[in-house]
């Protein structure tokens, strides 16, 4: 497997941060509770300390992201200004536009390696941080930003900070609200038709924007049924009332350190070599991280699927699915039954399933998917 592991994430740090993550979760967890407390009095932070070496050491965008990425303003429905982050590659010659939506809890950086592969093949590149997520966070406690690898300057967090605190106060972030939101960014570029790669919840979302912009090819990773219904377990929406259970439910979660049950629901540990397990549970141990809780409830709050009949009378001339015969959270059964209701539409849909591979298909099967997809993109 060539270029595993990014200059941000060398085998020798992936050792030393492990060793870290060992010595924090050997003891009883009783002691873990209370070294997270002690952090929190000390330094203001809900942090172990194998978190607050992670935050501090690996950014949650590499470089390569990082350099494409900037804030873009735009005007919602009712004038509600919105700034958010995004990413945006523009070659000299553009043969074609490939949009990128992120899942619930998601961000431009999970696209990376396939980003990558996409790059100098004459493709624009766009992928938009949804409010709330990535590096279109709320405003949050300015503690953690003394550990928290920043990929903007400290005036634009703010900019981006208010105004999405603003917009989510107000607006529910519903995949229709969302679907608006991207189309109101394509508009602000001059992109006025796109191929689409969604991953999880973005799916939905991609799907709603169908209806508002052209789309050539859509690539759908790991979707939810489209059953029209919230799925929200009876937890969540207690969390909904009782925010602060959901931030102690997941700070207790993450004691377990890169053994947590929530890390093993997204990636598949099966017989991967030990170094590359490693690397694909720091990567998503750093995104959960990156996951604000308060605007995860929000999204919860709103969250209900789209139906089988929102797949009726859309206009694409192709569409792939993809999903891992192991992910746990949107199981191969909710890809097949999506693919199944299209060929029955008459379109013409091919279904891969990638063995080895759960929910965090990008970074299970990134080699194998982006080539796949790419394959499939460049022609």
């Amino acid at each position: 497997m060539s270029n595993e592991y990014e200059e941000e994430t060398s085998p020798s740090l992936l050792r030393d941060l492990s060793s870290i993550n060992d010595q924090v979760t050997s003891p009883p967890r009783w002691r873990q509770l209370l070294a997270v407390f002690k952090n929190l009095i000390m330094h203001r932070v809900f942090l172990s300390d194998f978190e607050r070496q992670l935050v501090s050491r690996i950014a949650n965008d590499s470089d390569f992201v990082n350099k494409y990425s900037k804030p873009i303003k735009i005007i919602y429905d009712g004038g509600i200004e919105l700034t958010l982050s995004y990413f945006h590659y523009v070659p000299s010659k553009i043969r074609k536009t490939i949009l990128f939506v992120h899942g619930l809890a998601g961000q431009t950086t999970q696209f990376e390696y396939l980003l990558k592969d996409l790059i100098d093949k004459d493709i624009e590149l766009i992928s938009i941080d949804l409010p709330g997520f990535g590096n279109s966070k709320r405003k949050v406690n300015a503690s953690y930003k003394n550990y928290f690898k920043e990929s903007h300057s400290r005036e634009t967090i703010a900019q981006i900070e208010s105004s999405v605190s603003a917009f989510l106060q107000k607006i529910p972030p519903t995949p229709e609200t969302l679907s608006r939101i991207i189309e109101l960014v394509l508009q602000k570029v001059s992109i006025n038709e796109v191929s689409i790669v969604s991953h999880s919840y973005g799916t939905h979302v991609a799907n709603k924007l169908l209806k508002r912009v052209k789309t050539n090819e859509w690539i759908l990773f790991s979707p939810p049924s489209f059953t029209g219904i919230d799925h929200r377990s009876k937890w969540l929406t207690v969390f909904i009332w009782f925010p602060i259970l959901f931030h102690l439910f997941r700070s207790f979660d993450r004691l377990g350190g890169l053994n947590s049950n929530s890390l093993n629901r997204y990636i598949w540990t099966g017989n991967s070599p030990a170094l590359w397990t490693l690397f694909k549970k720091l990567k998503q141990f750093r995104w959960n991280l990156d996951t604000d809780s308060t605007a995860y409830l929000k999204y919860i709050q709103s969250l209900k699927l789209n139906k089988l009949d929102d797949l009726d009378d859309i206009d694409v001339k192709s569409i792939d699915i993809f999903v891992g015969s192991n992910d746990k959270v949107t199981p191969p059964s909710a890809s097949k039954t999506a693919a199944e209701y299209l060929r029955g539409k008459n379109h013409q849909v091919d279904l891969t399933e990638l063995n080895e591979c759960s929910h965090s298909i990008m970074l299970d099967q990134k080699v194998e998917l982006s080539s796949c997809v790419v394959q499939k993109l460049v022609h």
